[in-house]
């Protein structure tokens, strides 16, 4: 475009020369007319012509201008795009957090509420079971006085007849029945009070061997989370991931084929490869006996990849 420019003030510039000397040889008759109107139409075509490539110049600049312009607007509404999903990714990544803390939270509260409830209920039990022992203890008193007594009474009975008195068949009769139903009484007591021991005892029994449990699926689970801690350190180590993306097949593609794709993936394959190799007076020498050639490049990938 300069050169141009530079080329239509040079042609103007000598059109005007031109012009001017014309004017002054209007009224000479031995003026070459005709050689000096060809040279100056020569000129003329010369101006249209470079007039023509400053047009196609300037469409062609036009042109570079709109499409700058578009590929500018086009790279704002890529950037609007590419801020609006990252916005988007975020307010996601945001909830799927804020959610991953209320179920924490849930869970945290229902485990309190789960060990607050079974606290408070083993110590009910504990209260039932202590007063239904109590209540054992105070029916075995009944029982062993109730026993004392009849003793007692037999043995009165047995001084009043060593000294000649009987006493009425209604007293004998009497207090048997009474101390016949105080008996019934009591071993019915006492075969209630021992059924609610047992199953009082069994819930404790219960309570304490799933406590005992979880307490050893807890250690187990804190067992197996250091064992894979160390293997996943291990692992990290040796291929830069975890155990668990070891597996993953993606990630055997990129790691068994990074030779295929860069420089140092192939340096750092034929490394490994190479160590190996041994003479063949070594000891355990017959895997790998002397320096193997590649074979030549098959794939422009392959050429790229090579020193």
């Amino acid at each position: 475009m300069k050169a141009l420019l530079q080329q239509l003030i040079r042609l103007l510039g000598e059109v005007k020369s031109r012009r001017d000397e014309l004017e002054r040889e209007v009224n000479n008759g031995d003026f070459a007319w005709n050689t000096a109107c060809a040279e100056l139409e020569k000129q003329l075509r010369e101006l249209q012509q470079l007039h023509k490539e400053l047009l196609k110049e300037d469409v062609s600049a036009a042109r570079r201008r709109a499409s700058k312009s578009k590929q500018r607007r086009r790279t704002r509404f890529n950037k609007r795009q590419q801020h609006l999903i990252e916005v988007e990714e975020r307010r996601k990544t945001s909830e799927a957090v804020n959610e991953e803390i209320d179920a924490w939270q849930q869970a945290v509260f229902q485990k309190v509420l789960r060990e607050k409830q079974e606290t408070q209920l083993k110590k009910e039990a504990d209260e039932a079971l202590s007063e239904v022992r109590m209540k054992l203890s105070d029916m075995n008193k009944v029982d062993q006085l109730l026993s004392a007594v009849e003793k007692l009474r037999g043995l009165r009975a047995e001084a009043a007849w060593r000294r000649g008195l009987k006493p009425p068949e209604e007293a004998d009769s009497g207090f048997a029945l009474t101390a016949a139903a105080i008996g019934s009484l009591a071993a019915k007591q006492l075969k209630t009070y021992r059924d609610e021991e047992r199953t009082l005892q069994v819930m404790l029994d219960t309570e304490q061997e799933e406590t005992r449990e979880k307490e050893k699926e807890k250690k187990g689970v804190q067992d197996a989370r250091q064992i894979q801690s160390k293997r996943d350190e291990i692992c990290d180590a040796f291929f830069g991931v975890s155990e668990k993306a070891l597996y993953d097949a993606a990630f055997n593609s990129r790691y068994y084929n990074q030779a295929l794709f860069s420089l140092d993936g192939l340096i750092n394959v034929r490394s490994a490869w190479d160590m190996y190799l041994v003479s063949p007076s070594s000891e355990d020498g017959d895997y790998v006996s002397s320096w193997i050639p590649p074979p030549r490049p098959t794939t422009k990938a392959w050429k790229s990849a090579r020193c």
